[in-house]
Formats: C-alpha cells, structure tokens, sequence
C-alpha cells in the first residue's frame, strides 16, 4: 500500500500599512483565527515594517501570533512568517539577505527572507521563505512604464531561487509565499527559478485583489511535493479591510521511508 501523504495547510496574507490600528488588529486577528481553526501550519505575508508612519501590523504580528498558537518573525523588510508551534521541534533559524535598502515614500527594504525549522513530522528541515516584490517590476512586460523596477525584482528572484537552492538540498523542504507584483497567471514571477506556485501547478489562476499577484509556491526538487489546492477568498468570502484576499493553498507531502 502506498504511503500516505500529509496534508500541509498554508495561508499568504498580503496586510496594509496604511489601514488603521483597529483594522489592522481586526484583519489580523481574523487571519489568525482562521488559521488556527484550519490547523494551517504556517502562514506567510507582507506590509509588517515597522515604520515611522504608524504601521502597526510588525507589532500587532508580534503580540497576537503566539496567543493563537505561531511563532512569528520578521527582518530586513515587510515580509513575514507565522510557523504553527505543533510543526517547530527545534531548529528555529531567521535568516535575512537585503537585495535593495528601503526608500521613503516609496518602498520597504526588500530582503531575501526565510525561516527554518526541523519538524518531525516531515522528517525533515522546512525553509518558509516570504517577499514582497516592487510593483513596475515585470521583465517581460512590453510596456516600458511596467519595467521600471524589473531589474531590483530580477535581483530579488535570483536571491531567492538561489537561497531555496542552498536550503532545500537532499530531504530538506522549501516553500515561499509572497505578494510578487506581477500577473502569475502570465509572467513567470521566479523569472527562471526553481519555485512552482500551486496555481501553476493546479493550472487555476484566481484574482488575489489586484489579479492573480499573491502567491504560495514550493521549490521544485521537492518531488515529495505536490499541490492539492489553492484559493483567493474574496470579500465575499472572507472580508478585510486590506486591499489583497486572503490565500490558503494546501500541498500533499509523501512520508520519508
């Protein structure tokens, strides 16, 4: 009889600098909420920097996350991770690469950004990697309006593809969840890299907000790896105040042995 896989359950959840604290707090309290009664095993997300500006959701993160059962961590930017503490046994590592330094009135820091962790469950380490691509970033746009950052978002892209290759050697896993800023029903946002994001996989596309921008992928020599689902709730489904829909995806690992 074949193994049977386990059944990993992920969420990517684009925040809002701008909103209010009590948005904010409400968005993430929701999330997490959600994500603990799905029993997600770890969430990804963007817009957490903590800024002169009144951003609150880095702080709010940090307070709400353990008390709904994550570990939170965020450096070097606005992307973030949220790892189920049942899924941590042993091994917590942060690591933080800056690929541009941040740029008042324009953008956060944008860093290469992952959390490991070994889980017994798995078998094995898991890589949780998060970013934030800039928006007119897209390489393969033809409109030059649309290329003005392409090349920071190529940088980004290597970075990324080359740390999931460092990290995800031999049993290792790696899986990422970002807001890429680039249509990934159209563009390949790994622009090359070794990262397969389960819309591609499943061939379903869905508009995360602003079109099919956010997404949870895993990297491909994971051949244990496989998509099952994925999905954008709209407001419809799952309210919000930011601007981005909530993203769960669910992926079927196969047992080692």
């Amino acid at each position: 009889m074949a193994p049977k896989p386990i059944r990993l359950h992920l969420m990517h959840a684009s925040l809002q600098f701008s909103d209010s604290r009590e948005q904010q707090r409400a968005d993430i309290t929701r999330i997490l909420n959600r994500a603990k009664s799905r029993e997600v095993a770890w969430l990804t997300g963007t817009e957490a920097a903590a800024s002169a500006s009144g951003n609150s959701n880095h702080e709010l993160l940090e307070d709400l996350a353990p008390k709904f059962g994550y570990r939170y961590a965020r450096r070097g930017g606005d992307s973030w991770v949220a790892v189920s503490k049942d899924w941590v046994d042993g091994g917590w590592d942060v690591y933080s690469e800056q690929i541009v330094p941040g740029e008042a009135g324009d953008h956060s820091a944008k860093s290469v950004f992952a959390v490991s962790f070994m889980s017994e469950r798995l078998g094995a380490e898991v890589t949780v990697m998060a970013g934030h691509y800039l928006t007119r970033g897209r390489p393969e746009s033809k409109v030059a309006a649309q290329r003005v950052n392409a090349k920071i978002n190529t940088a980004y892209a290597r970075g990324i593809g080359e740390y999931a290759k460092k990290k995800g050697k031999g049993a290792a896993l790696v899986f990422y969840g970002g807001d890429q800023n680039i249509v990934d029903r159209t563009d390949d946002t790994f622009m090359g890299e070794p990262l397969t994001t389960a819309w591609d996989e499943l061939k379903k596309w869905e508009n995360t907000g602003h079109g099919n921008i956010d997404v949870i992928a895993s990297y491909d020599h994971d051949r244990r790896v496989s998509a099952a689902y994925c999905r954008a709730l709209d407001d419809k489904e799952f309210p919000l105040h930011t601007d981005h829909f909530l993203v769960e995806a669910g992926f079927d690992v196969l047992p080692l042995g």
